[in-house]
């Protein structure tokens, strides 16, 4: 299983957003991060990832770029 804490801090993007991209691709972190650089489908993952936020309006991070 990926450590979604430590791919989080090399890929510098939210893991709720990470935890989006396992559900959807499976957990092989070099996958995830192929997934970083092509998303397919890039709002689908971030409509995931606010579902999974604990605080609805927190800004999430993609790759150090702030998504709102």
């Amino acid at each position: 299983m990926t450590d979604l804490n430590e791919l989080s801090e090399k890929t510098d993007t939210s893991v709720e957003i990470l935890q989006a991209i396992a559900d959807q691709q499976g957990d092989d972190p070099d996958r995830i991060e192929e997934t970083l650089e092509n998303p397919e489908d890039f709002d689908s993952l971030i409509a995931r990832a606010r579902e999974r936020a604990k605080d609805k309006d927190a800004a999430l991070k993609w790759q150090g770029r702030q998504i709102l």
